[in-house]
């Protein structure tokens, strides 16, 4: 019953045009902010942890437009999900360094394609997928029933795709290894306990995945980080592709996995406001320290 609700009001915010979708998530993203929620307390705590130079309003300002954006993130599920592949990339208007992604392909040496939540994250692996050979990673849905139909939803355009588990990391390296495909993963996302290194992100230790480094160094693939910026006026999107300096490939995993997050800040620092900073990134503790997000 629980999954025929969502797809049913899926279904119907994908009646919407995008504009009406964003000015509906606008209001979604001002409750969030008005009201006590833990998006609003999470988001508070991240940029007072990853922006302390900023004054109280710039905080407030940034607080508000980010939760903005999540709002429509929300409402743009309609579209990611159910548009025709014509009408949904149709929305992208300009892309940014696609040829680091050609050259790739040419080679045949495959690549790796590093997404962190940033602007419409869904749209970008959408159409990588209708372009290239690719095979993502993703978490499958707490609500067990959703998981056929938001995969085939998500691989409507080319793209495969593997859970997050060890047969999913198998797949990726055979993916990139043999079949030369570009691999795609979400580099800001917190690995479980043990799985991977504490590294600066915005100055502060952040549990960070090894797996996109682990990966270049057995492959040899270049690692490049992709988003889609969110446009105004939901005039659509703009692509951008950026090849990751070199430090990302060195034989010293701390030393590549703080590249990536280095990385990873520098795009984010292009648009702030449209990250997730609501995501619990600084959850898990070095030597067992409190967890920020607590009330």
């Amino acid at each position: 019953m629980r999954s025929l609700l969502i797809k049913t009001c899926v279904r119907l915010i994908a009646l919407m045009p995008l504009r009406a979708a964003h000015s509906a998530g606008k209001f979604v993203g001002l409750c969030f902010y008005w009201l006590p929620t833990q998006l609003r307390h999470n988001t508070l705590v991240n940029i007072d942890l990853c922006w302390p130079t900023l004054e109280p309003a710039e905080k407030t300002k940034l607080t508000k437009q980010s939760l903005i954006h999540t709002g429509m993130s929300i409402m743009e599920v309609g579209a990611m999900l159910c548009w025709s592949k014509q009408r949904l990339l149709s929305l992208i208007h300009s892309i940014e360094g696609e040829e680091q992604l050609q050259q790739a392909i040419k080679q045949e040496r495959g690549a790796i394609l590093l997404t962190p939540h940033l602007g419409c994250w869904e749209i970008a692996g959408l159409y990588i997928g209708s372009r290239y050979p690719a095979t993502f990673l993703y978490k499958p849905p707490k609500v067990k029933a959703l998981a056929g139909w938001l995969t085939a939803a998500r691989q409507r355009t080319g793209a495969t795709l593997v859970a997050t588990d060890e047969l999913g990391a198998r797949q990726l390296y055979k993916s990139l290894k043999h079949q030369h495909e570009i691999i795609g993963l979400l580099p800001d996302q917190e690995p479980p306990a043990g799985n991977g290194i504490f590294a600066p992100f915005f100055g502060i230790e952040a549990n960070t995945m090894t797996l996109a480094a682990r990966l270049a160094k057995k492959t040899g693939a270049p690692i490049i980080f992709g988003f889609a910026e969110r446009l105004a006026h939901s005039r659509g999107y703009k692509l951008f592709a950026i090849a990751a300096d070199e430090d990302i490939y060195s034989d010293d995993i701390n030393i590549a996995v703080t590249s990536m997050n280095r990385t990873i800040e520098q795009c984010i620092r292009r648009i702030p406001q449209q990250y997730q900073w609501s995501y619990k990134r600084f959850r898990q503790r070095p030597n067992g320290g409190t967890n920020p997000y607590d009330f």
